[in-house]
């Protein structure tokens, strides 16, 4: 658990048992008091996960499904093979209309860079 989670959850604690009020725990929090609301509810039914981000340990939903497909390995080979020497500009072309590969040209960019390819 980060310090700003721990912080949070002290004064989830704190409004919770009375020695804190609600208004000022939700000043301090930067949230509404109905999101307090909800926050103590939920801290109430789930414990200390409360302050602890949904997506905490997993991949984002940002770039996974290219990762998990392979789609970074196909467009290296690609720009390896069939377009070496060319730029992400015609690899995002060559690639969409002969492979079937959508991907932006910015994105092929940071992927040929990362890979030492460009």
């Amino acid at each position: 658990m980060t310090r700003r989670e721990r912080f949070r959850l002290r004064l989830l604690r704190a409004a919770q048992q009375g020695r804190l009020g609600r208004r000022e725990a939700a000043a301090r929090l930067g949230v509404s008091a109905c999101q307090l609301r909800r926050l103590l509810r939920r801290l109430a039914a789930e414990g200390d996960r409360v302050v602890i981000h949904g997506l905490e340990g997993r991949p984002g939903n940002r770039g996974a499904h290219h990762r998990a497909s392979g789609l970074r390995q196909r467009v290296r080979r690609l720009s390896a093979l069939k377009y070496a020497g060319h730029g992400p500009v015609r690899l995002a072309k060559g690639s969409r209309q002969r492979e079937g590969l959508h991907v932006a040209r910015e994105t092929l960019r940071r992927w040929l860079v990362a890979a030492g390819l460009r």
